[in-house]
């Protein structure tokens, strides 16, 4: 049921018991006045003959009777319906009053007290006027009467004496008038604030049951989140355990070489990856990358660029490792080129203390012998190095250089977020501040060298929750 219905409803089932209460009202007056006109008679007051009493009363009992049998049955009790059964009970209980006081004779005074009964009626229906202008009819009607009954028809009693005791009456009367159009507004004012808490309750029941059905809703939501959270973290972590196992997860056992490494992704799943290129005991070559980006796409890309770049790696062992890395670049634009990631990478190709070295915008490896460091400087830098992986609008030749190494020498090679990563002030670690770890390092063994630079960086940047990807290699030459 909407407000407004609601309202109307309300209204009908208002005039409804108003025209009942009416009813019952005017039995309660006609027993009133029967209970003072027993009174009057039995105690002498009046003349009044014991047969009038019937016929006079009688009737004002029945007459109410159709009233509340058709109120009871009718379903739209409307403004105009209530006022006309209010003006058929005024027209009976006035005709009846004029009866009762000319009957009444020398009691006829007492008959005023029937108009303070319908007074304190009409004070719950009616306004100070109303209520003021239905009362002047009662004395009007009360005036009337003791003239006709004591100057026409010489009943016992004077009318002035009459007229005395109706005026004593009147003040109070229109003290009870005021007080009955203050009480009538109270009632209105009591109404109108009940139909508005009706409404705001009904309008708060109809908000409290859609917030019931929006926390119904909700609360499915919450659980299909929770449930389809639940599936992405179980699809999450089964694409990190398959990239960690995709990853080698020890140093190899390897004659001439000996390797350290430190891998963090800042994320569950890391856009770096690494591997080691195996031939019998010996460590043939390494390769450290970067995939741009993070999450699950840098993630899958990392499984498609590592198992491109091994096989090309493992078939090209007879070519010059310039041309081995263009041929990985063709094979990745092959399988990635339509998505927004590229790559950057370093490859190595060991054989004893010789190294060919390529790189493809990755940044710059370094080698620390002794208390040495350096970057490995090409017959022409101009030439060295190549364009980013992955991006066919960026294809071009990349260019291999050779160098050596000597016994207890280090190979430093690391991804962008050790250079990159900032400290509480947003200044980087760069690439003079890892030079500088890498030259006071006091190392034996690549794990040695390994920690120094790591407790340096973890020092300078204050947490290890970094912003990118964090992989480290270490390679150190260790013959016989």
């Amino acid at each position: 049921m909407n407000n407004n219905t609601g309202t109307l409803h309300n209204k009908n089932e208002r005039r409804r018991r108003i025209v009942i209460q009416n009813i019952a009202f005017t039995w309660t007056g006609y027993t009133f006045g029967l209970a003072i006109t027993i009174a009057a008679i039995q105690l002498g007051f009046t003349s009044m003959p014991w047969f009038v009493v019937p016929s006079l009363y009688i009737p004002g009992f029945l007459a109410p009777i159709p009233f509340l049998i058709i109120t009871q049955k009718k379903e739209l009790i409307t403004k105009g319906y209530a006022l006309k059964i209010f003006f058929a009970q005024f027209v009976i209980w006035s005709f009846l009053y004029f009866i009762l006081v000319y009957h009444l004779r020398e009691a006829r005074v007492i008959s005023m007290f029937l108009a303070y009964t319908a007074l304190l009626y009409f004070m719950s229906l009616f306004n100070f006027r109303q209520t003021l202008a239905a009362l002047l009819v009662f004395l009007l009607c009360q005036i009337g009467i003791s003239y006709i009954a004591t100057e026409v028809m010489n009943q016992p009693g004077s009318f002035r004496e009459d007229l005395f005791y109706i005026a004593t009456f009147f003040p109070s009367l229109i003290v009870l008038s005021m007080l009955a159009g203050q009480f009538y507004r109270q009632r209105n004012d009591l109404y109108q604030a009940r139909e508005i808490v009706k409404v705001q309750a009904n309008d708060l029941n109809a908000a409290m049951e859609e917030l019931e059905a929006i926390n119904e809703n909700l609360t499915e939501t919450n659980q299909d989140l929770r449930t389809a959270r639940n599936i992405a973290r179980m699809d999450l972590d089964m694409a990190v355990n398959v990239q960690k196992n995709f990853l080698p997860q020890e140093i190899p056992d390897v004659k001439s070489w000996k390797a350290a490494f430190y891998y963090k992704a800042m994320t569950d799943v890391s856009g770096d990856f690494y591997d080691f290129y195996l031939k019998g005991e010996e460590l043939w070559g390494t390769g450290i990358f970067d995939v741009s980006g993070h999450g699950i796409a840098s993630g899958l890309v990392t499984m498609i660029a590592k198992s491109i770049i091994f096989r090309e790696f493992s078939d090209g062992s007879y070519k010059n490792l310039g041309h081995v890395m263009e041929e990985i670049n063709e094979g990745l634009i092959l399988e990635i080129g339509a998505v927004d990631n590229f790559l950057t990478g370093i490859l190595l190709r060991l054989s004893g203390n010789n190294i060919e070295y390529v790189n493809a915008g990755h940044p710059d490896i370094y080698v620390k012998s002794g208390k040495k460091v350096y970057v490995p400087p090409p017959a022409d830098r101009k030439k060295f190095g190549g364009a980013l992986l992955g991006l066919p609008a960026l294809t071009g030749p990349y260019h291999a250089i050779s160098f050596t190494v000597n016994p207890g020498d280090f190979i430093f090679l690391y991804t962008d977020c050790i250079l990159e990563d900032k400290n509480s002030k947003n200044e980087i670690f760069g690439s003079i501040r890892l030079m500088h770890s890498l030259t006071k390092a006091k190392a034996e063994t690549p794990q040695d060298l390994l920690e120094a630079v790591m407790q340096d960086f973890l020092a300078f940047t204050g947490s290890e929750d970094f912003t990118d990807d964090l992989t480290v290699i270490v390679l150190q030459y260790c013959p016989g």
